[in-house]
């Protein structure tokens, strides 16, 4: 049932990344991780703000608290949802102002539909994961839950069949079927559409953004409303209404998304003559240029499929970036080109091969992964999580789940998240320590994966304590996680157990032993490659770039940052002497950028002293 729900989730987003490769420039990795974010982070501060306010309206008034949240779920909660859905998009919107703007709409729209996805998979985690000893299995190869109007997990291949599949929907039985669309993946996308117009687009065309965001809000509001009232005359009327747009929204979403990707093609065409130089020597001699990147990847993958992918979209944030400035080269520029310099190094099938690129495939050891106490560690703590979750997550072993909601092993799994709290804590200021002491090498991508790891895990480290507290003051595993009647009722409907294990599951993906299992498996790093002179490149390409670095040494070029330092110190000091020997012949010294450019175009190309000079004139006469 879980594997089920997760696939659901995550299926839509891939589907919308796919549709979109032409002009995203995010990993659908950093997509996953956005998921991830938006069923933690934004599912904690929307959990916080709607128990805080509607305590405090019931305390003023005097109300029932059932009446307020009642009264919530179709007013203020579907307002307050989508904009604590809209916070992590905020936040990347002033990241890319920072960053020169390195994201198009296209992004913003993808980043929208990811975080939405992760919100509506953890309501239904927290509302369905503990009931598989109820479930019945269908002819799809899903699961119901018996009811009037059954939830139902579809199987496999319905899922793969559907258009943004919602993880959970309710089965077509007396005409009481809900939603066949991941409804708060569509509203959330729409939002993040809404905000890539704001930041992107000019003028008063930025107005335009507030439709999708304003459109997303109220009709979130509308459809909890017509769940919870019942409605005649004009007002239902008007719901049909609703009702009747919403079955459209499958089809606005991607309308949406063909009117990112066309003004992100703008976008990009009208930063081409900017980045001319970041284009390879390949790409222009080649007729063919839009598949020379195809090709470069079969030569060695999966390292050059790597390095040729992510090239590619880190080169698209570049353009974004300088659509936005044309006058103002972003940090990221100077590394892409060194990039791009090492590949044209290594267009060789024979520069993927030798025993360095051989030795950066790891190997796995089994006595060191047992005696590493990292690894250890957090293969124990994924034991109760492979067991609720995955093993006992079906009908036919549905009984172990109630065996880990009793209350002998139910304190076990407490003490296993308590554990995990202290080294999730750790390792979150690890984390930020090593953020702030990163080079990223002026790629807001990594910055965005880092801040969500960081949101991921402080709300997997709060939601944990909040439930381990509510264990140890006696609640059952089998009790409910918050005694209350949206996410709110998704938690008052939530088992302990799950809502324990839910945080157990958020510190287990974010901190997992890193460094610990590619020392654990053996992994070695090529000899003679010198990681120091590229970290920028490192940033953007991962270990991947360690293999190009390799791959360029063994083109006989050595790429822009290899070599040794002795070289790198006398080539540079040649640089400088051939520009002061230049200005001694100009009026006017050249400026920092005009060196800054000089630079990039003779990289890689071995040039002696006097021809840096000749080039020096020829750019700048």
């Amino acid at each position: 049932m879980v594997l089920l729900m997760i696939i659901a989730a995550g299926y839509g987003v891939i589907q919308l990344a796919l549709l979109g490769s032409a002009t995203r420039s995010v990993r659908v990795s950093t997509l996953l991780l956005a998921a991830m974010a938006g069923a933690y982070a934004c599912g904690a501060v929307a959990l916080i703000g709607e128990l805080g306010w509607t305590h405090l309206v019931a305390m003023i008034t005097g109300d029932r608290l059932h009446e307020v949240i009642r009264t919530a779920s179709h007013t203020v909660d579907p307002f307050t949802e989508e904009l604590v859905k809209v916070v992590p998009l905020i936040v990347i919107a002033l990241l890319a102002r920072r960053l020169h703007k390195q994201w198009g709409v296209t992004d913003y729209l993808l980043l929208g539909a990811a975080i939405g996805t992760g919100f509506a998979w953890m309501e239904a985690m927290l509302r369905f994961a503990g009931a598989a000893s109820r479930a019945i299995g269908d002819s799809s190869g899903g699961f119901l839950l018996p009811s009037l109007a059954p939830p139902q997990i579809t199987g496999l291949g319905p899922t793969l069949l559907t258009w943004l599949p919602p993880p959970v929907r309710t089965a077509d039985i007396l005409g009481l079927a809900g939603a066949a669309v991941n409804l708060h993946l569509v509203w959330t996308a729409l939002a993040g559409l809404g905000l890539g117009l704001l930041v992107r687009m000019r003028g008063w065309w930025r107005l335009l953004g507030l439709a999708p965001l304003l459109y997303a809000s109220v009709d979130h509001a509308v459809n909890n409303y017509a769940i919870v009232s019942h409605h005649e005359g004009f007002v239902e009327w008007l719901l049909s209404v609703a009702e009747a747009l919403r079955n459209l929204l499958p089809f606005l979403v991607l309308v949406g998304l063909v009117l990112a990707v066309g003004i992100d093609l703008f976008l990009l065409r009208s930063a081409r003559r900017e980045t001319e130089h970041l284009v390879t020597r390949a790409e222009r001699s080649s007729k063919a240029g839009a598949f020379v990147l195809f090709r470069y990847a079969t030569f060695g993958p999966p390292w050059s499929a790597l390095v040729a992918l992510r090239f590619a979209l880190a080169r698209r944030s570049v353009r974004y970036a300088r659509a936005a400035t044309p006058d103002q080269a972003p940090p990221l520029e100077a590394t892409v080109r060194e990039i791009a310099v090492m590949i044209d190094s290594s267009f060789d099938r024979a520069a993927w091969q030798g025993d360095r690129l051989r030795e950066l495939r790891p190997s796995v050891d089994p006595v060191k992964l047992i005696t590493n106490w990292r690894v250890v560690l957090w293969l124990i703590l994924g034991v109760p999580l492979f067991l609720y979750f995955v093993v006992g997550a079906v009908p036919a072993t549905g009984g172990l789940q109630n065996l880990m909601e009793s209350r002998a092993v139910f304190l076990g799994v407490v003490a296993l998240t308590v554990i995990a709290i202290l080294y999730g804590a750790w390792q979150l200021v690890r984390l930020i320590m090593e953020l702030r002491q990163r080079d990223h090498g002026g790629w807001g991508e990594a910055v965005l994966r880092a801040g969500l790891r960081i949101s991921i895990g402080a709300a997997a480290l709060l939601g944990g304590t909040g439930a381990v507290i509510r264990a140890l003051t006696g609640t059952e595993g089998s009790g409910r996680a918050l005694d209350t009647y949206h996410i709110l009722e998704a938690l008052g409907q939530a088992l302990l157990a799950v809502g324990i294990l839910m945080a157990l599951a958020g510190l287990f993906v974010m901190f997992p032993p890193g460094g610990a299992l590619v020392l654990a498996g053996g992994g070695v790093l090529a000899e003679g490659v010198a990681i120091a002179g590229i970290l920028k490149i490192a940033a953007v390409l991962g270990l991947s770039g360690i293999a190009l670095m390799a791959a360029a040494q063994n083109g006989g070029h050595g790429g822009g940052g290899g070599g040794t330092p002795g070289n790198n110190q006398a080539q540079n000091k040649q640089f400088k002497d051939a520009v002061r020997a230049a200005n001694r012949d100009r009026d006017k010294p050249l400026t920092r950028d005009q060196i800054r450019r000089v630079h990039e175009e003779i990289s890689g190309e071995n040039l002696g002293y006097h021809e840096i000079i000749e080039t020096i004139k020829a750019m700048f006469p």
